[in-house]
């Protein structure tokens, strides 16, 4: 019996797999930013050599150690050796994002990271979109970890991008009561941003300002009506699949 010819793999297909492959990649370096943001802005291990190397240390016991759990709870001898080899590529990681940490001036590597995984993460949500659009089958836990991952980076983006403009404006680009951390302050404000609650505690002050706090909004609430669309699609759907199998019977 003759196999089945395997469809050939378009530049659509690759560029999926490696849009993936860089978000995996990305959430990791996400995950080791905010680690060392709190090592230093919390724990306050410092800023001297001994301190990268702590840092790098703390990032390898805990996202490695994780990576290799969850390799040896899969019970493959493969994943559990790559995980022991990544080892020595999360210690590095960590030195090189917290001395990121310690320079702000540098931030906008982490922010051009982002910027990679927005965009494409942006082409990947679209096509399950259009699949979606055209009554086709996707995975709701793909198309969900696709949205959680875009909200977020978004969110981070913003984050970054504000920490980094605001202390090259003449007069500042916002205006803050009490200011904690510059990082965790914009944290605060991207995320009061993204959800629209608006405390009035951080007024932007430029035109500059308003334009981004304007389009964080723009952008967030059309993630959310989009987040919306698809769960009443999924239901009216989930809902027409049971009254069939109702009338079948």
């Amino acid at each position: 019996m003759p196999r089945p010819k395997r469809r050939k793999r378009g530049w659509h297909d690759w560029f999926a797999l490696w849009a993936r492959r860089f978000r995996t990649v990305a959430s990791v370096a996400i995950v080791i930013f905010v680690l060392c943001y709190v090592l230093g802005a919390f724990v306050r291990i410092g800023k001297s050599s001994g301190s990268y190397v702590q840092a790098g240390g703390a990032v390898a016991t805990l996202v490695g150690g994780a990576n290799l759990l969850r390799a040896a709870l899969l019970r493959r001898r493969r994943s559990v050796f790559w995980a022991m080899a990544l080892l020595p590529i999360f210690f590095v990681a960590g030195i090189l994002e917290y001395y990121i940490i310690c320079h702000r001036d540098l931030y906008w590597i982490i922010l051009a990271l982002l910027a990679v995984a927005v965009a494409l993460n942006v082409y990947e949500f679209a096509l399950s979109l259009r699949a979606v659009w055209r009554g086709e089958a996707v995975s709701r836990e793909s198309t969900l970890a696709q949205f959680a991952f875009l909200y977020v980076t978004t969110v981070l983006s913003y984050t970054l991008l504000y920490t980094i403009l605001d202390p090259h404006v003449p007069h500042r680009l916002f205006k803050m009561e009490a200011s904690i951390d510059p990082l965790l302050d914009f944290l605060y404000l991207s995320v009061i941003t993204a959800t629209t609650v608006g405390y009035g505690d951080i007024v932007p002050l430029t035109a500059g300002a308003k334009m981004l706090i304007m389009s964080q909004t723009i952008i967030c609430y059309l993630f959310l009506s989009i987040l919306i669309g698809l769960i009443v699609s999924w239901t009216s759907s989930y809902r027409g699949r049971r009254s069939s199998q109702t009338h079948s019977r």
